[in-house]
């Protein structure tokens, strides 16, 4: 979006730029024939006619300096508040994480502690309903601030750190994470197997699936992901029997786009395209029936590592 709004702006700044050109050329054509007309001795060019032209000239190139100046300053000056507030909230993500963290490793202490203590029946159930609760809460706010601090890197075009990673690895422990939340079954087993990828984006990748899952289908009864080797790629296939997308299919994945659902940030989605894209990846959405995810990730054979 930021890469955009740039092009914008110098598209603006172009073209003022040209009509300042033009304007100058013009000034100077008309000085010129001035000049050339005030040798001719023609009654209608007497008294201040000639001077007026040149004033008029003058004053137009003078409005335009001063249009490219200011639109040039209004550009810099938003660009330089831009970087201000990705980096403010790039900052106070990275700060929030550290908490945030640490209130979900009590919990899940907590939950541990309360599945091994003897209590009532009534009692229990609701002590494990409200742990459970909690615990999905901080599973949640964490994925917000690591789906912020992402966006804002990709917004900035921070490179990447592509390495050999192994996916069934990265899969296994998300899908542990969000156990008792989501029931994921993962089908085919590529075992060993290297592909091109960043820990940081596969693993907000992965969260983002899952949470588009408990976002827009929570009740559902099983989500399948499977693996499946093919000539220099591993495709991950993501299904959770969700009911089938009514909104424009073109626009999923654009940034903040939503349709009519209430949840979410309207972020999740264009972050797997986005970081699909910069690990030279492939992302794809089949709607119908139902909702489903393809992404196909490089092998190491066939990638660089660098």
């Amino acid at each position: 979006m930021e890469v955009r709004r740039n092009w914008f702006y110098w598209l603006i700044s172009s073209s003022v730029m040209m009509l300042l050109a033009l304007g100058t050329w013009w000034l100077y054509l008309v000085f010129k024939l001035a000049h050339k007309l005030s040798r001719v001795n023609i009654p209608v060019l007497e008294g201040n006619t000639l001077s007026m032209i040149k004033w008029e000239g003058a004053t137009f190139l003078l409005f335009l300096f001063v249009l490219t100046a200011t639109l040039l300053y209004v550009y810099f000056l938003d660009l330089r508040k831009t970087k201000a507030l990705q980096a403010f909230f790039a900052s106070l993500t990275h700060e929030l994480k550290t908490p945030l963290a640490s209130m979900k490793l009590q919990t899940e202490v907590l939950v541990d502690m309360i599945k091994n203590t003897p209590l009532e029946g009534e009692t229990r159930d609701k002590i494990n309903t409200y742990t459970q609760r909690l615990l999905s809460d901080s599973i949640q706010l964490e994925d917000q601030l690591d789906n912020h601090l992402q966006l804002s890197r990709v917004e900035r075009d921070s490179p990447l750190n592509l390495r050999p990673l192994v996916l069934i690895d990265f899969l296994k422990k998300e899908a542990h994470r969000v156990r008792g939340l989501i029931p994921i079954e993962i089908k085919g087993n590529p075992e060993g197997e290297l592909i091109l990828a960043d820990d940081y984006a596969l693993q907000t990748i992965l969260r983002n699936l899952f949470e588009n899952t408990k976002q827009h289908n929570p009740n559902t009864q099983m989500v399948e992901v499977s693996l499946e080797k093919r000539e220099g790629l591993i495709v991950m296939t993501y299904f959770d029997h969700g009911e089938g997308f009514s909104g424009q299919e073109q626009k999923l994945g654009e940034l903040f786009y939503k349709h009519d659902s209430p949840k979410g940030s309207g972020i999740g989605l264009y972050l797997i395209r986005r970081l699909m894209q910069k690990m030279k990846g492939e992302f794809k959405i089949n709607t119908r029936p139902g909702l489903e995810f393809k992404l196909s990730f490089k092998t190491i054979d066939d990638g660089e590592t660098k």
